[in-house]
């Protein structure tokens, strides 16, 4: 074995970015008319460069988050700054505050306008099966990360979290309410928002408006004004339906955005506006740790990008042993995605200009910028990585992705007065290593699903063009097919590897050169050829008169049973010609497989007519549940036969 043929072995065995190992392979092989003694000395930086690669990464070939143990972030990042002191502290955010007081000083509500175009919508939320498991569990975007909602179910019991004072606990077995849990009166004016099940613990993620921390000795906390929210965690033992026990209540500062279960640990995300600025105690954010002290963040945990903004995005982990760790960033949380190893917070980035239509100041709200915060997570830890910003704004959660360390996010932006959408590609410091951009002019974003080394993203203005894009080589995604069809898609639930479910609306000629939406549309796309992809089925609900489903914008309200082919949503139906009247609301059950495409298998009645529209749908076993503040109606999964009606 000759020099280079060593050389090439040793750089095939790394553990490097494939794409980086292909193009020095390549210029090995085929030095073209390099001297021997210049294609030895690109071998050899090869050699090295890939030599300091190897030692970042793990096995996955990518920079590993260790990179960042026990380093001082502000060496790491220089986007990224610790806030020292109170002086500084105060001096950042009123400077915001006075930037903004002059833009609104003298304006009236009227003399605001924001480019409608250019906002995204904030959609969130779906529900998965594992083949391991009898009963539902909700549909999450990552596997392995649990999503909070106001309906779990550990297969023996379904808790519910829909009276906003109480959790309704069903037993499955029992086939009725066989406990309650109250969590503050009505006149106090909380309200229950999410709830997750681990074993025998119960967490119960709940909003309070009283602009006071509480804790379970009910010690009372102003916080920074009257009227400022709390993000408040309970932890219930429920293993003794009978003796139900609080064991841990925490708070945090701030209005709820989102949480994540990864294991045993509970991540917890609050935005918090900063109003007052008298004196420290006011402008700390404030959470309640698990000894039940009241505590403040320290300055060492509260970090800064730039000066542009008077708020918190507050994160606090709670640990398997009830430990918290809680860390703060001056901005506004707007969108969430989670890895396993990462969490990514997003915020919109207005461009405010002033301009004058003839008679009246506007402010313009127009070429978005979304910033994007990366903390890594393990183990209950929280550590803030990498911050950037790219232009355009997200539709959801699952407008961003992790894959083999990449970070990839999809956005829609607005350049003189035309939407464009783009796709962008980081590393694991969030450089950008890869983009595609001016994706279908005067379209706007309204679906994004990523799929290992493909992207599905759907776009809209008269029809629904399904782009498929490459994603195998981070530095040059490209488009590989598109299909255009009637209406769109608002959410995309993967199928299988070569298959897709599409949940959107129906549309229709409007009369005036464009198109109004009327019914809700099923559809299965087969994307097997990325070249040309086929809408192999499509099935239309309420098509003559129209329909709404909350799974449009909440995917947790889809249940889709992948062994039996069994897609379930709550569905209402609706009589244009009377007044927009119900004339059916329930859940729409659909069997999809690739043989006989979307079809309907039947539906089911809603609890009573004064009942409003289903919350969820799940199943155990054999059964079908679905779940109202009125009641609970159970449904043979196979025949859907009606079985029981329970009043809760």
């Amino acid at each position: 074995m000759n020099n280079k043929e060593k050389y090439i072995k040793s750089i095939d065995n790394l553990k490097a970015d494939e794409y980086l190992k292909s193009k020095v392979l390549k210029e090995i092989k085929e030095p073209k008319k390099k001297t021997g003694i210049i294609a030895l000395r690109v071998a050899v930086a090869a050699m090295f460069v890939f030599s300091c690669i190897w030692l970042m990464t793990g096995k996955e070939g990518v920079i590993d988050n260790s990179i960042y143990q026990n380093q001082d972030i502000t060496q790491i990042s220089k986007n990224i700054h610790v806030v020292e002191n109170f002086e500084q502290l105060k001096s950042l955010i009123e400077t915001r505050i006075s930037i903004r007081d002059d833009m609104l000083k003298g304006w009236s509500t009227t003399d605001a306008v924001v480019n409608e175009a250019a906002l995204a919508i904030n959609s969130e939320s779906k529900t998965s099966y594992s083949k391991d498991s009898d009963y539902s569990k909700t549909n999450v975007q990552v596997e392995g990360i649990d999503e909070a909602d106001i309906v779990k179910t550990d297969g023996k019991y379904i808790y519910y979290s829909g009276d906003p004072c109480k959790i309704k606990i069903f037993g499955v077995e029992e086939q009725k309410i066989v406990a309650e849990i109250e969590l503050y009166k009505k006149e106090e004016e909380d309200g229950t928002q999410n709830i997750y099940i681990n074993g025998n613990d119960l967490y119960v993620i709940s909003v309070g408006y009283r602009g006071l921390i509480k804790t379970m000795n009910d010690t009372l906390k102003p916080t920074g004004y009257w009227g400022n929210t709390t993000t408040d965690i309970y932890v219930y033992n429920v293993a003794d339906k009978n003796n139900i026990v609080l064991e841990k209540k925490y708070s945090l500062e701030g209005n709820y955005k989102d949480s994540r279960l990864i294991g045993d640990n509970l991540y917890v995300i609050s935005n918090q506006f900063i109003r007052n600025m008298n004196n420290e105690e006011e402008v700390l954010p404030y959470y309640i740790s698990e000894d039940d002290t009241v505590k403040s963040v320290a300055y060492k945990d509260i970090y800064y990008i730039t000066d542009d903004n008077n708020s918190y995005i507050n994160i606090m982990a709670i640990n398997k042993n009830g430990e918290t760790k809680v860390k703060s960033i001056l901005g506004n949380g707007s969108n969430v995605y989670v890895s396993q190893n990462n969490i990514y917070i997003t915020q919109t980035v207005y461009k405010e200009q002033e301009e004058w239509n003839g008679w009246a100041r506007m402010i313009v709200l127009n070429d978005l910028e979304t910033a994007v915060y990366k903390f890594g997570i393990s183990d209950g830890n929280i550590e803030i990585k990498e911050s950037t910003k790219f232009y355009g704004s997200l539709l959801n959660q699952f407008s961003m992705d992790e894959y083999n360390g990449y970070f990839r996010v999809a956005t829609t932006s607005t350049r003189d007065g035309k939407n464009y959408n783009n796709l962008y590609i980081y590393d694991a410091r969030l450089n950008e290593v890869g983009k595609l951009t001016d994706l279908a002019e005067n379209e706007s974003i309204y679906a994004v699903r990523f799929m290992g080394e493909k992207a599905y993203i759907v776009t809209f203005e008269r029809v629904d063009p399904l782009f498929v894009i490459d994603l195998s080589n981070p530095r040059e995604p490209r488009v590989l097919g598109e299909l255009k069809v009637p209406g769109f898609s608002n959410y995309l639930h993967p199928y299988d590897e070569t298959h897709l479910i599409g949940v959107g609306q129906n549309t229709v000629d409007n009369g005036r050169g464009g198109v109004k939406s009327q019914g809700i549309k099923i559809s299965l796309f087969d994307v097997t050829n990325p070249i040309n992809p086929v809408e192999l089925s499509s099935l239309v609900i309420g098509e003559k008169n129209g329909a709404y489903s909350e799974a449009l914008y909440n995917h947790k309200a889809i249940l889709y049973i992948k062994e039996q082919g069994i897609l379930a949503l709550p569905i209402t139906i609706y009589d244009y010609n009377h007044y927009y009247s119900e004339t059916f609301n329930g859940v729409e059950v659909l069997k999809i497989d690739l043989i006989n495409g979307v079809k309907e298998k039947g539906r089911i009645a809603e609890q009573d007519k004064e009942s409003r529209h289903v919350d969820r749908v799940l199943f155990v076993k054999d059964k079908l549940y679905s779940i109202n503040n009125k009641g609970i109606v159970v449904n043979n999964l196979n025949t859907l036969e009606e079985l029981n009606r329970v009043n809760i």
